[in-house]
């Protein structure tokens, strides 16, 4: 199943550690822990039907952090156009296997754990609760992948997922590097390295007609690399009416990616930019398909659901 979505709940703005790497999706200091209710209900399933979205990723923040997320779960996965959910966590939170099969119940089918490109002393200790969370995904037939943001040079980022790769014997899981935003270039580059470093034989190209996600996945020895862009040949996928007359074009290293829904005080917000929070691009949930900018996504996602 592509888990690809352009729907994104991030449920809550709290999160238990403070990484170097972290972009934080356009601020999370002002968000609230989303709790279900009826009016974001109805958008929920309003949006997934708009935009024909099977699937749904939850963020954060840390997402293990909201107290609600096993009933938001349970909420999502009794709409009938959902098929599957993707949970982004940084997995040092330890939950029972129980608690995971109640997530997997609930239509969990892919968890992305997040882990710096660098793992020193101090980090072991989180990698081996990483590892057990991993262990538990696989008992369960979750699928499991490691996000690792590449933050250092090559030598940093091939130590972890050389690193990594000692324990397949034990765990199965997926690798994606992705580059650091705030200095998108050299993230590229340094994937690059690593692709000809490690001599990574190209699998396929998967490009998200309309999200700015691009991800090629290679095989290194029968393991999985997957190497993620928002930028196609260079060239950020960017939507007419919205985009182009950005006054911080210039600065912007996603694109579009997704539609961020996020709850500030007691308000449900549909959001289009991790860089700009203004009445265009972060709606309340109550205006949002009455607004020029639902007309501009729905436009664009019929010109490009190819």
């Amino acid at each position: 199943m592509n888990l690809n979505s352009i729907i994104r709940l991030k449920i809550t703005g709290n999160c238990n550690r403070k990484c170097f790497f972290c972009h934080e999706e356009g601020g999370m200091s002002y968000l609230n822990d989303i709790k279900y209710c009826n009016d974001l209900d109805i958008f929920i399933k309003k949006i997934t039907e708009e935009f024909n979205a099977k699937t749904i990723a939850i963020t954060g923040g840390e997402p293990l952090l909201n107290p609600n997320i096993q009933e938001i779960f349970k909420y999502l996965s009794e709409i009938d156009n959902i098929e599957g959910i993707s949970l982004t966590t940084n997995g040092t939170i330890s939950k029972s296997i129980n608690f995971w099969r109640k997530l997997s119940k609930y239509k969990l089918k892919k968890v992305n754990i997040s882990i710096p490109d660098i793992i020193n002393n101090k980090e072991y200790d989180l990698l081996n609760n990483q590892i057990k969370i991993i262990k538990i995904l696989n008992k369960l037939n979750i699928q499991a992948n490691i996000n690792i943001v590449i933050f250092n040079d090559k030598v940093f980022t091939i130590h972890v997922i050389e690193t990594l790769l000692k324990h397949k014997d034990k765990i199965k899981f997926s690798i994606t590097l992705l580059p650091n935003l705030n200095n998108y270039c050299y993230g590229i580059s340094i994937s690059e390295e690593i692709i000809n470093d490690l001599k990574l034989k190209k699998i396929e190209i998967c490009d998200n007609n309309f999200t700015s996600n691009i991800k090629t996945t290679y095989s290194l020895n029968g393991n999985i690399i997957h190497i993620k862009e928002t930028k196609k040949d260079g060239i950020l996928k960017e939507i007419k009416g919205l985009c182009d007359s950005c006054s911080v074009r210039n600065e912007c290293n996603e694109g579009f990616y997704a539609i961020r829904i996020e709850k500030k005080g007691s308000d449900y917000f549909a959001r289009t930019c991790i860089l700009r929070n203004d009445i265009e691009t972060s709606i309340n949930i109550n205006n949002f398909f009455n607004s020029n900018t639902f007309h501009i996504l729905k436009k664009y996602y019929k010109t490009n659901n190819k």
